[in-house]
């Protein structure tokens, strides 16, 4: 199963007068398995109430299932959820631009994370020398911009809409749609815009291919509260196995030698997996006569 190794987390005021952005759990630790960020619209009043209410509904709602696996359909049902109190909450509010928030949820699984974002939060799973191996899709006029061709990701970069999202978690909103992502685990970074825009993908790149987790994460924190000009928050992790299954492939290593196949972990409702002995290369399994392949993954199995 995959877990948190080292994680950590920053929420910088920044030049704001209001803190806009929220994290639950507001201090993540190496046990949580669902990890949560929503950025309050500016402009539309309440943005720290509708981020502190989504995040928590969001959490709540997934909490059951984050053992087990959670899955798409899940994090829509949570987000559906996030919008009827946001609506409730904000009933009789006067005016046209009612609070609403950005929202992105990493949840882990047996393999991998399950990403889901609305709006521009983002989330990057970096590779170890810092390459991006995910970058969410922003929801916004200028990204859109960017896939149309029209706009360079530099001049989305300076443009003056580049914050004006076209999808939101937003009270009377109505039904949005979570995007979902299945993604293989690294380091994981989840942000709000004030991260995203002060650091390119090539700065990010740069950090998190130290191969130093503390020192990339104090650098970006630094960097953030010394030249953003928005509010600031980001929750870092390193992911990886559960110490019990790195051993086990590590003893399968020393027993049988290289080519030993790193079968995972199945997902929920899938057939439980076979001794590591089953993923010895065939044409060795003869070698080892005491240890014959499971039944279910025979030689002949794709």
């Amino acid at each position: 199963m995959v877990s948190i190794k080292q994680i950590t987390s920053f929420c910088q005021l920044g030049p704001r007068a209001n803190q806009e952005d929220c994290i639950v759990p507001s201090e993540p630790t190496v046990d949580n398995r669902v990890l949560v960020l929503c950025d309050g619209m500016g402009g539309h009043g309440c943005g720290e109430v509708a981020s502190a209410l989504t995040a928590e509904i969001v959490a709540e709602c997934l909490a059951p299932f984050a053992e087990g696996g959670i899955t798409a359909d899940d994090m829509q049902r949570a987000c559906d959820c996030a919008v009827d109190a946001l609506t409730e909450r904000f009933a009789g509010y006067g005016g046209d631009r009612l609070p609403g928030t950005t929202l992105v949820v990493a949840a882990l699984r047996q393999k991998g994370l399950t990403i889901g974002h609305v709006g521009d939060s983002r989330a990057y799973v970096f590779a170890a020398d810092g390459s991006i191996k995910f970058r969410s899709r922003d929801h916004s006029q200028v990204a859109e911009a960017v896939e149309q061709g029209i706009l360079t990701e530099e001049e989305a970069r300076q443009s003056p809409y580049r914050n004006v999202i076209t999808r939101a978690v937003q009270a009377a909103g109505g039904h949005v749609e979570v995007e979902v992502d299945n993604v293989a685990v690294d380091i994981l970074l989840i942000c709000s815009d004030g991260v995203s825009d002060l650091c390119t993908d090539a700065d990010f790149s740069g950090l998190f291919g130290l191969n130093d987790f503390d020192t990339a994460a104090a650098r970006l924190a630094a960097r953030c509260a010394e030249a953003s000009a928005d509010n600031n928050t980001a929750v870092i992790a390193l992911l990886g196995r559960t110490a019990d299954e790195r051993d086990a492939l590590d003893d399968a290593v020393k027993r049988f030698g290289k080519g030993v196949v790193d079968p995972g972990l199945p997902e929920p409702g899938q057939p439980p997996v076979p001794p590591v002995e089953a993923f010895i290369p065939p044409e060795r399994r003869t070698e080892y006569p005491e240890h014959p392949a499971h039944p279910e993954f025979s030689e002949h199995s794709e």
